[in-house]
Parts: structure tokens; C-alpha cells; sequence
């Protein structure tokens, strides 16, 4: 029980410390399916020699162009003893507006893994370097200038002094983080804080230098199992980024299936909600999931609840996310025939 204790008061210490820093980034609201955009302290913290994922979202179909995230995800234990080392790579993909502003990045994650106190308790620390492509299209641009008083609208062909120098930028980034988790066979925590964009500058759309803002991500993730085979996990994660602040608290009930034909592990349901420090509840998340062979499949849905229902009817996001792991297979013996004399 000291731990936990222990546990939350630095939990809550880190909350307090960077509660006037703020952020809106790329992000899902299924974390827990996407671990490695959440924390680059995830890489390999699961138990197999590798796991691949996907995770799709799709944003504002019912007033705009959809926003569309994707994240593609691999990572992989490279050398394991007491202590784990571990490697992956991530591709990330989000487009929003008419602009079609588009973020295309790429990482490489490292973690290493070492027991602390006990083999109950882990500390995980991760890196992830990569690299930032932003473009945008200006086919559908028009400046304040171009405006034709004459015709009462737009006219792109006005000349303007607000010229794009670049349709497309690119720049190193680089993310950070760290995770400290407890197990047991009734109880599973997680308590994570990264950092995104530590690294400052890169080129912008109009050829000067800009400064990336950082993203502070601290993250809390609670499994509890029961005897019945039921288990309640709660997670909260907040993210602080310049001016904006976004957090996801939610709780999944689900339960745990004994071994059958279909290989059915597991099944939950339950809702999140999305809302932050200074404003009003954003989006209310329901969401269903499952864990049959080596699959994780989860789907969730953003019933927008922010000012902006009116226009939207409520109709925020659809996400869907799926993990193959593979795990652990011992090697068959084999014992080699041998002629006696």
C-alpha cells in the first residue's frame, strides 16, 4: 500500500508543477491502443517478442472536409535478460481542412526496461527521434487582400503581399518519456509523463524559422481483477501544449473469457470523456473492445457535446484501432539421435 501511495503523491506532484502549461497535437482517444503516440516509454512493454498496430480516425464528416489521423505502429523486444531493451518504428498521417494541411511523421523508438524494488515493479525510460513533413494546398486559399469589394467575394487572381514561400516544410523532432508500473495478478498500474518536441526549430510555410511548442503528456493507466473473471480498468491522460488543454478520463468494465473454441480472451465496454482544464466537456466517448486470437480491436465513436453541436448534431469522430502481438513460443526440444557402441 505504500507504493501506491507513493505512486500517486509524484503523480500528482507532476500535475501540479505543469498546470499552467497547455496543448492540441495529434491525438486518438483510444490511448490505449496506440501506446507508442501516447509515450515513447511503451515501446515493447508487452508480453511477446513483437506487436503491430493500426489505429483510424475520422473527424468532422458532417461539416468539412474529414480530418483524417492514422498511425501505424511496430515494436519489438531486441534483448531481454532482467533488465529489456527494446525497438520500433511509427508512421503517423493526419490531414484537416480545405487547405489539406498535412502532417506525414516518422520515428524510431527505444526504450529500456529494468526491474525496481522488485520483479513487481518496472521503470521504463524512452526515446523517439523522427522526422516532420507538413504541407498544405493553396488551391483553396484566399487572403484577406483578395477580396473583391466590387463583386462582393474572393478573387484568388488579386495579387497579395501575403504569398506562401513553401507549400511543403519539413524538421527533426524528437519525444521523450518515462513509466513506472506495478503487477500483480489482481492489479496491473501505470503511471507515464512524456514530452513531445523537444527539439525547437524548424522551417515554416513562409521560409522563416518557428518554434514547435513542447507537449507535456502525463498518463494513468489501473487495471482490477476479480475473481469472477470481471476487471475494471480506469485511465485518465492530459496533454498541455502553448495555449490548449486536452484531457480523457474514462473507465472500461469488462471480463475475461475461459479458454474456448472461437480463442475469444476477452470483451469491454465503456465511455470517456474528453474536456480540459479552462473549458467545457468537448466529447463524451463511448467505446467497445476485444481481444480474440492475437487481436486487439477496439472502436469508439466522439458524440461532440462542445458549442459546436449545433452545427455538428452531435457527430464528432469514428476511431478504430487493431494490435496483433506476437507472443512468446518455446522452442521444441529436440533430441538428436545418437548411435551406441
Amino acid at each position: 500500500m505504500r507504493y501506491y501511495k507513493t505512486y500517486l503523491f509524484c503523480f500528482g506532484l507532476a500535475f501540479l508543477t505543469i498546470k499552467q502549461c497547455v496543448s492540441q497535437d495529434i491525438h486518438f482517444s483510444q490511448n490505449n491502443l496506440a501506446p507508442t503516440t501516447v509515450n515513447p516509454a511503451s515501446t515493447g512493454d508487452f508480453n511477446g517478442s513483437f506487436r503491430v498496430g493500426n489505429i483510424y480516425r475520422r473527424q468532422w464528416a458532417s461539416i468539412s472536409t474529414p480530418f483524417i489521423t492514422n498511425a501505424l505502429t511496430y515494436d519489438q523486444s531486441i534483448y531481454q535478460n532482467i533488465s529489456k531493451l527494446s525497438g520500433g518504428v511509427s508512421v503517423i498521417y493526419d490531414r484537416s481542412g480545405d487547405l489539406q494541411y498535412t502532417d506525414a511523421e516518422i520515428y524510431l523508438s527505444t526504450s529500456y526496461q529494468t526491474p525496481i524494488f522488485n520483479s513487481k515493479h518496472k521503470l521504463s525510460f524512452g526515446l523517439q527521434p523522427g522526422i516532420t513533413i507538413k504541407s498544405i494546398s493553396q488551391n483553396n486559399l484566399s487572403l484577406p487582400n483578395q477580396f473583391d469589394f466590387s463583386q462582393g467575394t474572393f478573387n484568388p487572381d488579386l495579387p497579395t503581399n501575403d504569398i506562401l514561400t513553401n507549400n511543403q516544410k519539413s524538421s527533426f523532432i524528437a519525444n521523450t518519456g518515462i513509466s513506472w508500473s506495478y503487477t500483480t495478478s489482481k492489479f496491473n498500474s501505470n503511471l507515464g509523463f512524456s514530452v513531445f518536441n523537444i527539439t525547437q526549430s524548424g522551417a515554416s510555410f513562409f521560409n522563416n524559422k518557428e518554434q514547435t511548442p513542447v507537449r507535456l503528456n502525463p498518463s494513468a493507466n489501473f487495471t482490477f481483477n476479480f475473481d469472477n473473471n470481471f476487471f475494471i480498468n480506469p485511465s485518465l491522460q492530459y496533454q498541455f501544449q502553448r495555449g490548449a488543454t486536452s484531457s480523457i478520463i474514462g473507465t472500461n468494465v469488462g471480463y475475461m473469457f475461459k479458454k474456448n473454441a472461437a480463442n475469444l480472451k476477452s470483451v469491454y465496454a465503456g465511455a470517456m470523456v474528453r474536456t480540459g482544464f479552462s473549458r467545457n466537456t468537448d466529447a463524451v466517448i463511448p467505446n467497445l473492445g476485444m481481444r480474440i486470437h492475437n487481436f486487439d480491436i477496439g472502436v469508439a465513436y466522439d458524440v461532440n457535446r462542445s458549442s459546436l453541436k449545433s452545427a455538428t448534431g452531435g457527430r464528432g469522430a469514428f476511431e478504430i484501432a487493431i494490435i496483433y502481438t506476437q507472443f512468446y513460443q518455446l522452442l521444441s526440444k529436440i533430441t538428436p539421435t545418437c548411435e551406441r557402441m
